[in-house]
């Protein structure tokens, strides 16, 4: 029979194994998913190439908020926006045109959800601060428009100004090839050259009437 310090010794052995806390498995953080991200690569929710997205792959929040397929495409466009912002708009290049015209609605949607999680007071504050956001984007474009058409008239101007230069130059210039055609036509012609010498004949009208001109 074993001795009572051993099997307190034993109990306490067994309580520490049973009481050592479970490490719970590494959630790989956002910025890791993205860096997983390669232009050449597939992406790891679709296994599709960033060429090879159609717009079905997008996320549809409107139509299914609370559905599974749209939190992991709500995820992956949250991890291609990173990825394109550490490689300089590399991912952005390689996307569909169409997906590329259906991507702010579908952030939008994804964006509301997670607005709709958050509690009222930050709610309010970060949708206060997107608007901000919006609009000052809104204002820098509107501003970047304007300078645009303003540039563009006015190289306008400077073309039409520089081709009615141009059509008095070539109107000048086929002015002068008509005169030079002139001269050169002239210069071909034959000259006339007077006979060095003139033989006059003296008729007796008297005696030949039909020789004299009356």
């Amino acid at each position: 029979m074993k001795s009572l310090p051993c099997m307190m010794l034993l109990v306490i052995s067994a309580v520490g194994q049973t009481a050592q806390p479970q490490v719970a498995p590494h959630q790989a953080t956002l910025a890791e998913l993205a860096r997983s991200i390669t232009p050449t690569g597939t992406l790891p929710t679709t296994n599709k190439k960033i060429s090879e997205l159609k717009v079905s792959d997008l996320p549809d929040a409107a139509r299914n908020p609370l559905s599974m397929e749209t939190s992991f495409k709500c995820m992956t466009l949250a991890e291609l926006a990173l990825a394109n912002e550490e490689q300089r708009g590399a991912i952005a290049e390689l996307v569909p045109q169409d997906v590329l015209e259906s991507t702010p609605k579908a952030v939008y949607g994804c964006l509301v959800l997670d607005l709709q999680s958050m509690p009222n007071d930050k709610f309010e504050r970060v949708a206060a601060q997107i608007g901000a956001l919006t609009g000052a984007t809104a204002e820098i474009t509107r501003r970047d428009v304007n300078h645009l058409i303003e540039q563009y008239n006015a190289l306008l101007a400077v073309a039409k100004n520089l081709q009615s230069q141009l059509l008095a130059v070539q109107m000048q210039n086929a002015q002068q090839q008509r005169i030079n055609n002139s001269l050169m036509l002239y210069q071909m012609m034959p000259k006339y050259k007077p006979p060095q010498i003139i033989n006059l004949q003296v008729s007796d009208c008297t005696r030949l009437p039909a020789l004299c001109i009356h």
